[in-house]
């Protein structure tokens, strides 16, 4: 096989590998667990494995390396110096890990993948997954189901589709960002009339997979993304015509669409209003706060999630994950230096489309070749990064793989088109740039590897340690061979600590035994993350469980106070707090503290106070029974 084949062959191996990313990110919801991550990560190293191929059969090959390049690498390297400097180091690791999948295949597809036949493959595929991805998002819609795929939907959603995700919001981001490219196929593009009336239909379908998914954010997106296109066409003679039909079947199909949906009216009601009937604006004030404990460099990595107990509001329980603002979450997250990076990305994104617009728009009408959509692609993606942009301000699209995947994708695929306006990015690297390429792509290949080597395996010990039916004894050593493999993992650290204090629990002759490797895997839950109030709480517990002799708060207090600062409004915390003071027979403080935990959830799922406030009650009547006898109170 010649060089030019074997070339070809790996350039259509990183084409397949591409398009399995893309489809993979919305079949797995958006690929947030980390079980979805690792195979992200192993396909993209196949991607990255398969482009050293291509650079070994052609070492002399030209890179092409726009401005905005240099934001990505800059964004990079940026990462890795703040994960150095992260609280929680594992957390910290996984962004890292994400950060370096997105920058590989945005350079990937940037040097393989810049032909026009192989960007009109990438555009076409997204427009029939996100096609069906309406289609199921309207069944949803049409048949009430509750179903996810093979899961449950969340029952606030009822009412809503959510398509493969568990979010609407998060189903209107994704299908926002590939409606304009099919809008600039029909309007633009040059392709066969059987091949308009299918990308037609499924245009379609993905505007009414955002208008099934209710999502406020998505609509207003698009809307405006779709009016800022429209008015750029309608600027052109010669798609005047075909862009205000266009318009006209948009405007007919929303009003018809509000009119027939009271659910649609009462969502634009709210937005019109500008009120919500959820808490993500209530979230904004502690990321902000947050924000300004650390403001140059940020809290660290996904960090926003874990240190939100500190700064919540008393009516939000819940876990909110993040902050329901893509541009908040980054200034929590990365600091100013972070924010300014991602701001500088996209500036230098739309500088480079001003630039090329002139260009590709002349190559089509002049050229007249059928093949040439380079103008419908340039365009479609300026108006697709616009509402993925916009949306961002009230979601939080950009923290799911799934879809900053597919945002890198389509700034890779638009910033290859620069080649049509200058030559001036094309390099032809010296011989030592080609090895420090190599090398760092060798480097980021081996990480990945390593990364989800040891991912994939604690994962698999994890999960044969928390099955139900089997001895404590086998799931203390399947738990610390898990936990060798990546000792900086909280959870797994923290549930080997509550395994062993559960067993303790049970009172057994080795209970001290068993209590005191639990208060030594507390600490070390608390290494690892040390903003975990649950973890000093239940640290707390194990000490005062395994204490002999008279009971003394000076050791333990400070690790329950600690935990109720880390989350002054969780009703476990409180719960623990309670417990403490029953265990030093201080009842009216734990009775205090009981009901700190009730007014905070009075719920079944407080089972913990529950259980202490008949206790507590009990023991302080007593204590009135022996004062009105004239005998000593209860210490």
């Amino acid at each position: 096989m010649d060089r030019e084949r074997l070339d070809n062959w790996l350039e259509r191996g990183i084409l397949l590998l591409v398009l399995a990313i893309l489809i993979f990110g919305p079949l797995t919801a958006g690929a947030f667990e980390i079980p979805d991550q690792i195979v992200l990560r192993c396909l993209t190293l196949a991607v990255v494995v398969l482009w050293l191929g291509r650079l070994a059969v052609f070492p002399s090959k030209r890179l092409l390396f726009p401005p905005v390049c240099w934001v990505v690498l800059g964004f990079l390297f940026y990462a890795i110096f703040v994960y150095q400097r992260a609280p929680i180091e594992f957390v910290a690791r996984q962004e890292l890990l994400k950060i370096i999948v997105y920058a590989l295949l945005f350079f990937a597809v940037l040097n393989n993948l810049n032909g026009q036949d192989s960007s009109q493959k990438i555009l076409m595929t997204l427009l029939i997954a996100g096609g069906l991805l309406g289609i199921y998002a309207l069944l949803q819609f049409l048949t009430g189901s509750q179903k996810v795929l093979f899961a449950e939907k969340l029952p606030i959603y009822e009412k809503r589709a959510t398509g493969t995700f568990f979010n609407p919001n998060i189903l209107g981001g994704y299908l926002e960002m590939i409606l304009p490219f099919g809008i600039t196929f029909l309007l633009v593009g040059r392709f066969k009339h059987i091949t308009k009336i299918i990308i037609g239909y499924f245009s379609l379908f993905i505007f009414v997979g955002i208008a099934v998914s209710f999502s406020r954010g998505a609509w207003l997106a698009t809307v405006i993304a779709l009016a800022v296109l429209f008015i750029i066409l309608l600027s052109k003679r010669n798609y005047r015509l075909p862009t205000l039909v266009m318009v006209l079947i948009f405007a007919g199909f929303s009003i018809f669409f509000f009119k027939q949906e009271d659910q649609s009216k009462r969502r634009l009601k709210t937005l019109i209003n500008a009120k919500s009937e959820d808490v993500r604006f209530d979230l904004w004030k502690p990321a902000w706060q947050m924000w300004n404990e650390q403001r140059l460099w940020g809290v660290g990595p996904g960090h926003f999630d874990h240190r939100f107990p500190a700064y919540r509001p008393v009516h939000i329980a819940a876990k909110p994950l993040y902050v329901h603002n893509d541009y908040l979450n980054t200034l929590c997250d990365w600091g100013i230096a972070g924010f300014t990076l991602v701001l500088a990305g996209f500036f230098s994104f739309y500088v480079l489309l001003f630039n090329l617009l002139p260009h590709v728009q002349k190559s089509d009408g002049n050229l007249g070749r059928r093949t040439s959509n380079k103008y419908a692609i340039v365009l479609g993606g300026a108006a697709s990064v616009m509402a993925i942009a916009l949306h961002s301000f009230v979601d939080f699209n950009l923290q799911l793989p799934s879809h900053a995947i597919l945002l890198a994708v389509i700034i890779a695929l638009v910033s290859s088109y620069s080649r049509f306006a200058t030559e001036k990015f094309w390099i032809r690297p010296a011989w030592w740039v080609q090895s420090l390429l190599v090398l760092a792509l060798t480097a980021a290949s081996g990480f990945l590897l390593l990364e989800s080597w040891k991912s994939g395996t604690q994962l698999k010990k994890f999960a044969e340690a928390k099955r139900e039916k089997i001895s404590f004894k086998t799931r203390i050593q399947l738990l610390e061979k898990a936990q060798k493999i990546d000792p900086k993992n909280p959870p797994v650290t923290h549930y080997l600590a509550e395994t062993l204090l559960l067993q303790s629990f049970e009172g057994y002759t080795d209970y001290q035994l068993h209590g005191k490797m639990a208060v030594s895997a507390f600490q070390r839950a608390i290494a690892n993350n040390p903003f975990d109030p649950i973890a000093h709480a239940r640290l707390g517990m194990a000490m005062d469980w395994i204490e002999t002799g008279p009971k003394t708060e000076d050791r333990s207090l400070p690790f329950y106070t600690r935990a109720f600062e880390l989350d002054r409004y969780n009703y476990l915390t409180a719960a623990y707090l309670s417990w403490h003071f029953m265990e030093l027979e201080r009842y009216p403080e734990a009775r205090f503290w009981c009901q700190t935990s009730l007014h905070l959830e009075n719920s079944k799922r407080n089972s913990l106070a529950h259980l202490y406030w008949p206790i507590i009650n009990e023991n302080i009547q007593e204590e009135v029974r022996r004062l009105n006898r004239g005998q000593t109170a209860i210490p």
